[in-house]
């Protein structure tokens, strides 16, 4: 990325299309000046009154009208970046918006590269590193519990909490080292009992941490459900039913669907992607063969594996179904018996539906959202990580505090090789927060944002 410094920068931070209102923004030392070359209004932004909205033109170089535009001026630090920022709303043609952003790079403004006024609020002490990629979870997030999630990490909640323990970390480090202090004296500050239990306190908060991370996956990406099961029991009129919407060709010829077909819904709050799969059977048939390897590929992704049978069959028990999938936790299996209206739900049926017509259909949604969090318990009060990033700065922490319990609990008190892992995982703490960081794990995070924001 380029070097931020003394330069300023402009970018259209809407989405492409058309649209009522379009948003350019510039941020940079020169932002207010350089706007000013191409408004025109009562007054010069650079007299009129910050976070204020003015009325005027955008004209090109020749004075010509582009179009009417409010602008609003920040000044530093009082804005998004800690820039003095100015952002010009203009109609929403992704023409005008356009010309507009080249009328300022032309008039000395740099075009934005892709998160780049969330990497100088970084910069410059707005946000820490975890509430900047808690920005484009946010812009991301496709559920609504996803977005309480981002919410809650933008506001600062998991940089108070990682925070906490850091501090609670460099407390235990000091009492440590004050023992090298004074390692003449018979009795130690912190008994090796006690200070383990301290280490192992620590240790199972990032514990607890760190399994949010895979809740946060489901909530951001969706809860990956895979219908599965035995040729021509509905899955796909099950699909098409949930979805509420004609996604899956549905025929009574057995093998009809040969590939994966998705559908997205939202329940409750969570979007899950539901899966359609190639039935599982014996066939001679190459392509169907190679929808059924595709089947336990899915399988094997899937957060929720339902298992769909038929009602008023022979008089097997469900779970005589279950024996193709092996490896598959009941924690994550869910037996549906379809064409409830048949008949009764062989034994082992864990509901019973009609995709035909609709009986059922509603409490069975409600079973895989509940179901799916069963091993990964979640609330709204519940603090998350939700990147790669987060989850290896945790697991690092929690491995040097892991070896500094062993040695507490050793009993001989080591107090140089405690306190050397103690600050190593402080370190991996302050990795989290961004007060330690690289230039290439910053282009990483930000590449992944959109340009504009």
């Amino acid at each position: 990325m380029t070097d931020p410094a003394g330069d300023t920068i402009v970018a259209t931070a809407t989405p492409l299309g058309q649209g009522a209102v379009a948003v350019v923004r510039l941020s940079g030392p020169r932002a207010i000046a350089i706007a000013d070359r191409r408004f025109r209004g009562a007054t010069p932004l650079r007299d009129a009154p910050r976070r204020h909205a003015c009325y005027g033109r955008v004209v090109d170089a020749d004075g010509q009208h582009v179009d009417d535009v409010l602008a609003i001026c920040f000044a530093a630090p009082a804005s998004y970046t800690g820039e003095e920022v100015v952002e010009i709303s203009c109609h929403g043609s992704p023409l005008i918006a356009q010309q507009i952003t080249e009328l300022m790079s032309a008039s000395g403004a740099r075009f934005a590269e892709p998160g780049e006024y969330t990497r100088r609020a970084f910069l410059n002490g707005k946000i820490d590193l975890a509430q900047a990629e808690a920005v484009g979870e946010l812009i991301a997030s496709a559920s609504n519990m996803a977005l309480r999630g981002a919410r809650g990490r933008l506001d600062g909640e998991l940089s108070r909490h990682v925070g906490g323990l850091r501090e609670h970390l460099v407390e235990l480090a000091a009492l440590t080292e004050l023992d090298l202090d004074f390692a003449e004296e018979e009795v130690p500050v912190l008994a090796p009992a006690v200070l383990a239990a301290k280490i192992n306190a620590a240790v199972t908060r990032c514990e607890e941490m760190l399994a949010t991370f895979r809740v946060e996956r489901m909530l951001r990406d969706g809860v990956q459900v895979a219908l599965v099961g035995k040729p021509n029991v509905g899955k796909s009129s099950l699909l098409n039913r949930l979805a509420r919407a004609s996604r899956a060709l549905v025929s009574d010829v057995p093998g009809t669907t040969r590939d994966a077909v998705h559908a997205d819904i939202q329940v409750d709050g969570v979007h899950l992607r539901v899966t359609d799969t190639a039935g599982l059977h014996d066939s001679a048939d190459v392509v169907e063969t190679m929808g059924m390897q595709r089947t336990h590929q899915t399988i094997d992704d899937a957060d929720l594996v339902v298992v769909v049978v038929e009602c008023g069959g022979d008089g097997r028990t469900a779970t005589y179904e279950t024996n193709d999938l092996p490896g598959v936790s009941a924690e994550r299996l869910l037996v549906v018996a379809n064409k409830c209206d048949l008949g009764p739900a062989p034994p082992g049926s864990d509901r019973a539906v009609s995709a035909l017509s609709g009986e059922g259909i509603e409490a069975l949604a409600g079973d895989l959202v509940r179901l799916s969090f069963r091993t990964n318990p979640y609330s709204e009060t519940t603090t998350t990580i939700a990147s790669e990033r987060q989850k290896r700065s945790l697991e690092d922490a929690r491995i040097r505090l892991q070896a500094a319990a062993q040695l507490a609990r050793a009993g001989d008190h080591d107090g140089d090789l405690i306190a050397a892992e103690l600050r190593a995982a402080i370190t991996g703490l302050e990795e989290l927060l961004g007060e330690v960081t690289s230039d290439n794990v910053l282009n990483q995070i930000f590449a992944e944002f959109c340009i504009g924001k």
